[in-house]
């Protein structure tokens, strides 16, 4: 089976200068600044794990004591993006991914995504895409700002940094086995075909191609032995037959409310004249491969 890798990645916005803003008895906090840059994520729609990737904030305060609580709110500058839990990074399309802003790695109880009661420092956060959510490929993105307040996280913010977060979700494309194993043809026959095909299902966000390889040559060998003879025969996928010397079939995007598809494997013995009485044997390899641009 063919596997890709698909790289996703966040590019974050450079900060806003750096100049504090006078607060409470003569605290003040600086412009949050965004460390690095560009946060790098891999996301895979069709992963049973939770993608998430690690960035820092770092804020810093002047007159302030060294253990003065600041609150942060990490939030998409569009209010509508937001649900309260989770931002919604919007692709081309009318696609969009759900994510949150964590301070754990995983997500774990991070409540609302978008407020933190830290001190000054640098502090961790994770971009947490969960799993499960199947879309095409492309960038998804959400502009987000970080905010620090002093007064409890009343009132508006002493200093802010915008940054947008950018999803960049790759091909996804797999097999699954579902019913069968091996094609049984029982005792051979001209036009043989197997008394029940294999069935397997494919997923993927792209159009692919599935190809059929054989170890033996699409010749069935006697006693399994590369070296004996046997009758050839022609793989069938779904209702087509392929010719060995291009044994593949191309298919467009699954169902988007699926993103699977399922397929059947047989084959057709042509003739068996002239073999000799004996067990026969071949060996079938499925392979799936993206269709990119299509």
């Amino acid at each position: 089976m063919t596997k890709w890798t698909i790289l996703a990645g966040a590019a974050l916005g450079a900060a806003l200068p750096l100049s504090p803003a006078l607060a409470d008895n003569g605290c003040a906090v600086q412009a949050p600044a965004i460390q690095p840059q560009t946060v790098i994520v891999t996301y895979d729609p069709f992963d049973a794990a939770t993608a998430n990737s690690d960035f820092l904030i770092r804020l810093d305060t002047v007159g302030c004591p060294p253990n003065r609580n600041l609150f942060l709110e990490l939030d998409p500058v569009d209010p509508t993006q937001s649900d309260g839990t989770s931002i919604r990074f919007a692709g081309s399309g009318g696609s969009s991914l759900l994510a949150a802003i964590s301070d754990q790695r995983g997500g774990q109880g991070h409540g609302r995504d978008d407020f933190f009661n830290v001190t000054a420092g640098s502090e961790t956060f994770y971009l947490v895409v969960p799993r499960g959510q199947i879309v095409p490929p492309g960038d998804y993105r959400a502009q987000v700002r970080a905010a620090v307040r002093l007064n409890n996280g009343r009132g508006e913010p002493e200093a802010q940094t915008p940054f947008e977060i950018v999803i960049r979700v790759g091909a996804a494309i797999g097999l699954v086995p579902a019913i069968g194993r091996g094609l049984d043809l029982g005792e051979l026959r001209d036009g043989d075909r197997a008394d029940t095909p294999v069935t397997f299902d494919a997923y993927a966000n792209v159009p692919y191609r599935l190809t059929v390889r054989s170890d033996f040559g699409y010749v069935l060998r006697r006693g399994g032995l590369a070296t004996s003879s046997g009758p050839a025969y022609l793989p069938q996928l779904d209702s087509d037959l392929l010719t060995t010397s291009a044994p593949q079939r191309d298919f467009p995007l699954p169902p988007a409310n699926l993103w699977r598809r399922r397929h059947s494997l047989d084959v057709q013995v042509p003739s068996i004249a002239g073999q000799q009485a004996g067990t026969y044997r071949d060996y079938l390899t499925v392979e799936i491969g993206a269709l990119l641009g299509e």
